[in-house]
């Protein structure tokens, strides 16, 4: 993945700009390099025919181009926010040279902490992407939203800690960025009341994830990779998600749940790469072919956390139906004794023949397999309209932040969709307490 993708992912994830006339400052510098390799640039100076309130309010989109060190907009910026009395509402700075001006960025990050600042979205677009972060953003107390994209992390040790170093953070976004282990576990010990983390772009920095927090109720692997992802302590946790978190890799994810009473969405999981462990149950990839063997040692193992997980739906993309997807669905369907939906979202690079043969196979596990649950339903689907979105994986709004199965297409057309996604029930806590 180039460069270039790695920041429209990143930049599809960042909050949306709030309408304008709301108190922010928007500074984006839009160059990037083109495909023959030359730096271009798009957009005009429009800051000098704003209205003198808009200045003063901070509620302004600046769009500088033709600026090719930066100076101009960084002497613009540090005027504007020196002038303004706070607090401020939303910041979003964004452009190439931050990495060139990072006496005048720790001299912003000190405003903000004594003016106030709500909303901080700082990206250094796109290089170098070891740009050390000022450690004043530890001192930005006022924060209740933070997403910061392609820095080097503060080293942590010997800062103050506590919950007064964040005390409003409620959301947290950590792109492309490299981040140490103990800084997380910093970041999440200071924060009490973070309810969304998200780690995107995200490449082995860190490369255990271990997730400790009282309040945080969702948790997203997005596009990134990493050895492991233990969620240790969690009580108030009730999503966690993982996002093509090995693409085109062959390497496993150790996906741990401790502690997480309140846990009632996990995906998407992928038996190819995951090593899922609930408790004393681990579930983990396998390279058998033959069915009954391949769960055999694991099967009344399996079966528990099946049935005592109180699972109320399940969705499998890209289902090929393979040896192995086969004889996982069978295992579900004859165990999950809740279970009110099966969803198999087929691979959308299946052939017409191939989709034949997959509804040939739905009509023979219906009639062969005996399900748990009287109630439950089979169906199977083409991939569904449109992408998946960071922002529904994390809207807590939304009971069931995956795409469901209006979106899909007939079995006869459809797009290429990610991995699989299981919905649970109520709570696991039944399950980790046994």
């Amino acid at each position: 993945m180039g460069i270039n993708d790695i920041l429209h992912t990143v930049y599809s994830c960042l909050p949306e700009t709030p309408l304008p006339g709301a108190p922010s400052l928007s500074a984006t510098i839009s160059s990037y390099t083109s495909s023959s390799g030359e730096e271009s640039s798009s957009g005009e100076d429009r800051v000098s025919a704003l209205p003198d309130d808009l200045l003063r309010n901070i509620a302004n989109l600046i769009r500088a181009a033709d600026l090719r060190d930066g100076s101009g907009l960084v002497a613009f910026v540090s005027r504007v926010l020196t002038d303004h009395q706070g607090p401020f509402r939303w910041v979003h700075l964004s452009w190439n040279f931050l990495g060139n001006h990072q006496g005048e960025l720790a001299q912003w990050l000190s405003l903000f902490a004594d003016k106030g600042v709500e909303t901080l979205i700082l990206v250094n677009r796109p290089w170098p992407l070891d740009v050390l972060l000022p450690a004043s953003i530890l001192r930005c107390s006022s924060l209740r939203r933070l997403y910061l994209g392609v820095w080097r992390f503060p080293d942590t040790t010997g800062h103050p800690r506590g919950p007064d170093v964040f005390p409003h953070l409620q959301e947290l976004g950590i792109c492309h960025a490299i981040l140490q282990e103990h800084d997380l576990e910093y970041l999440l010990a200071c924060s009490p009341e973070l309810k969304i983390f998200g780690l995107i772009q995200s490449y082995g920095f860190p490369s255990r994830v271990r997730i400790s927090s009282n309040s945080v109720r969702c948790v997203l692997l997005w596009f990134s990779t990493a050895e492991e992802l233990a969620v240790v302590t969690a009580t108030r946790l009730q999503r966690l998600i993982l996002y093509y978190t090995n693409p085109g890799r062959t390497s496993t994810t150790n996906v741990k749940i401790g502690y997480a009473p309140e846990l009632t969405v996990l995906g998407y999981l992928d038996t190819a790469s995951h090593v899922l462990e609930i408790g004393n149950t681990i579930i983990t990839p396998s390279i058998k072919e033959d069915v009954e063997e391949e769960y055999a040692s694991d099967d009344e193992l399996g079966s528990m956390f099946w049935e005592e997980s109180h699972m109320t739906k399940v969705l499998l993309d890209q289902f090929r139906w393979g040896v192995n997807e086969l004889g996982f669905l069978e295992l579900v369907l004859r165990s999950a004794e809740m279970l009110e939906s099966a969803v198999l979202v087929l691979d959308g690079g299946m052939s017409s023949e191939e989709v034949t043969q997959a509804t040939r196979r739905l009509a023979w596990l219906q009639d062969s397999v005996k399900f748990a649950s009287d109630e439950c339903e089979l169906t199977m689907f083409a991939p569904p309209r449109g992408s998946w979105s960071y922002h529904r994986a994390s809207d807590l709004s939304l009971s069931d932040p995956f795409p469901s199965r209006h979106d899909a297409r007939d079995a006869r057309d459809g797009e290429r969709v990610a991995r699989a996604s299981t919905i649970f029930g109520p709570s696991l806590k039944n399950l980790r307490e046994r």
